[in-house]
């Protein structure tokens, strides 16, 4: 046998029992009661130390947060979450990896505050924390974009480049709701978020039907109303990623093909990802007027294009 091929089996053996260590997490976290204590025992009992096992970890912690049944039992669950992000984040910095769970800690440690306003003020963030999640979102974007390059060597296999892509997707997308959000709509009206493991990975066993989804935008007309549900959003690369996929989504759900829904502008082609995620980052760092095409001015495009999907 060929070294390459030794190689690609070794690889193959890895990604296998990889997956089935994510498939038994999953299994035995879609079987614990929606209520704060259970979700909280349930983190606390996580023993794997894996990247995937922290981010479920925190993503349960932040639930038993929301449904939380004193202040104390929401900022102890919201602290034991932002532990397990930054865990994350310091190993793999440490060893120089930025995978998609790499981003995924990011993503859910710029959150964290905002699963705090809506636990404890039931209110969604003010101007303050919303830009403060909007410039770590950014950040994350940097890291993308300067990583880019290095993902296919890092990945090998290209189920993982798979899941790169739609991670960076996934940040894009996000991150041009949270700049609306910020930049637009700064009465604390509205505001997206990542969803957490009972929304985006819970899976619907035996249906034909996916009832999962990547970005949850509430709103909150008043501020003696409770936060609402408004848009439920699957993120996707492109037409061709929701063409595989093996079940419909539910109607409720808006799916948005990124590249042919957001990324075309009205130019001969769509915009790159990376391209779209270095215009974020340069307007937020305050490209200059004789930057052109100017950033802010295809990035109103873009989000009008997102806004537009998730109206039709």
């Amino acid at each position: 046998m060929s070294h390459i091929r030794q190689a690609d089996r070794v690889n193959a053996h890895r990604a296998s029992l990889f997956q089935r260590g994510e498939v038994g997490l999953n299994a035995q976290r879609r079987a614990v009661s929606h209520n704060a204590d259970a979700l909280e025992n349930f983190s606390d009992g996580i023993r794997d130390m894996s990247d995937y096992a922290l981010i479920v970890a925190t993503e349960t912690y932040f639930e038993a947060a929301l449904v939380g049944n004193s202040d104390d039992q929401i900022l102890r669950c919201l602290e034991k979450g932002v532990k397990r992000t930054d865990g994350v984040l310091e190993k793999d910095e440490g060893f120089g990896i930025k995978t998609e769970d790499y981003l995924r800690a990011h993503v859910l440690r710029a959150y964290a505050p905002f699963f705090g306003s809506l636990s404890l003020e039931k209110r969604l963030p003010n101007p303050k924390i919303a830009m403060g999640i909007y410039d770590r979102l950014v950040r994350c974007a940097e890291v993308v974009t300067a990583n880019w390059d290095d993902y296919d060597v890092q990945a090998q296999m290209k189920q993982k480049e798979s899941r790169i892509s739609g991670a960076a997707s996934q940040l894009f997308g996000l991150l041009l709701f949270q700049r609306f959000a910020t930049k637009d709509m700064t009465d604390r009206s509205w505001h997206p978020a990542p969803t957490m493991f009972r929304d985006g990975k819970a899976g619907t066993s035996g249906s034909a039907t996916n009832r999962n989804w990547d970005i949850s935008c509430y709103t909150q007309l008043e501020p003696t109303a409770d936060p609402s549900l408004a848009y439920k959003v699957k993120i996707k690369a492109t037409q061709r990623a929701i063409n595989r996929a093996k079940r419909s989504y539910a109607e409720d759900i808006k799916v948005i093909p990124i590249r042919e829904r957001v990324l075309n502008t009205g130019g001969h082609a769509p915009w790159h990802l990376k391209d779209a995620l270095t215009l974020l980052v340069d307007e937020h760092r305050g490209a200059t007027e004789d930057y052109r095409p100017h950033p802010t001015e295809i990035l109103k495009k873009m989000t009008g294009n997102i806004l537009d999907a998730i109206d039709e």
